[in-house]
């Protein structure tokens, strides 16, 4: 049985905001060095499968085998449409139904492609404390490190370090609440919010959030493999050691070991500077930055917050738990009644009600 648990907690001026993943125990990360044996030869079993996870039985011929995720079959297309998208029909037309949705020049409005400049945030916030991964290609259960913000600035496009934490107050002060959520059945249960920065080529492993989830591109290109959740059990999120992950390397698919990935469809969302990517709660996701400098922010929501997983639901496979995602959303609302909605520029995000776990 997988077990969600917060990954960590961050005080930030009068608001706590919580992390939006699940992480496996420590017990869970010693590795694996099981081998299997099939009719193809031995394979080393990865770390990032459980003890007891079953994997095995796939055909090195089939397509995409040690190649990145993707390359098994052509995409899908994915809905796309412009800036701007009103909020209740973002909600009736993608976030009830669970479709993701590219929305070009849906970032722009923040304006924080001058405000956010290297420069700018050195000058303004440079003695804020961030995380920040030691490597960048995703690993589970490793402390990131901590540095300035000023220092980060001055060593990311030379080291291989990647921004991957929430913003300070300060910083959510530059950010004017979307448009997209200006309804207050979005914008006052948001939960919580990452800022990504690097120099590029940053590859995450495939996994879920348990919240809605808009990703504001503003520097840089990040290209988004999208799976929907009624194909979590041909992703193996049961058998990954960290949930909800994946336990497949997102840059070379064993179709040996994972056979079943190979039924797997999925859709191609190439996300530019001034892009935002809405991806649906439960709806799998992996995701890879060009080369080049790469800024981008994501917020987090629950709607309703009563959504949130909790109790004896959170013992359950991740399979079990996505059906009771998928549940739970056939019961939200036709439409919002947006009786309170915010007008863009009153608010930023530092003004949320960011919900505390």
């Amino acid at each position: 049985m997988l077990k969600i648990h917060l990954l960590l907690l961050l005080v930030l001026a009068q608001c706590a905001v919580s992390s939006s993943s699940w992480a496996g125990s420590e017990s869970d990360s010693v590795h694996n060095t099981e081998m299997y044996a099939g009719q193809f030869g031995q394979v080393q079993i990865p770390s990032t499968v459980r003890p007891d996870g079953k994997v095995g039985g796939g055909d090195p011929g089939l397509p995409g085998h040690l190649l990145p995720m993707g390359k098994h079959r052509p995409p899908k297309a994915i809905a796309e449409t412009s800036y701007p998208l009103d909020p209740q029909d973002f909600y009736t037309n993608f976030v009830l139904p669970g479709r993701p949705v590219l929305i070009k020049g849906g970032a722009r409005e923040l304006q924080l492609d001058t405000k956010w400049t290297d420069k700018e945030l050195s000058r303004r916030h440079g003695r804020e404390e961030v995380l920040v991964e030691r490597q960048k290609k995703e690993k589970r259960g490793i402390e990131p490190g901590v540095m300035s913000l000023k220092k980060f600035l001055g060593s990311y496009k030379k080291r291989g370090i990647y921004l991957a934490a929430q913003p300070t107050m300060e910083l959510l002060e530059d950010v004017p609440l979307p448009s997209l959520l200006s309804c207050e059945e979005m914008h006052e249960h948001t939960y919580t919010l990452n800022m990504w920065m690097s120099s590029g080529g940053t590859t995450s492993l495939m996994h879920l959030d348990d919240a809605e989830n808009v990703l504001h591109m503003i520097d840089g290109v990040k290209r988004v493999v999208l799976v929907s959740p009624q194909q979590t059990v041909d992703v193996y999120a049961d058998e990954a050691v960290h949930a909800p992950t994946s336990p497949i390397d997102p840059e070379a698919v064993d179709m040996v070991l994972f056979p079943r990935f190979y039924n797997v469809t999925w859709e191609a969302a190439k996300v530019e500077a001034g892009d935002a990517l809405y991806i649906p709660r439960g709806y799998w996701h992996q995701v890879n930055s060009d080369p080049g400098r790469n800024l981008a922010l994501n917020v987090w929501w629950h709607h309703p917050p009563s959504s949130k997983i909790s109790g004896e639901t959170q013992d359950l496979p991740v399979s079990e738990i996505v059906k009771v995602m998928l549940d739970q959303k056939r019961a939200w609302p036709e439409r919002m009644t947006c009786a309170r909605p915010s007008v863009f520029g009153e608010k930023t995000l530092a003004d949320c009600n960011w919900v505390e776990e």
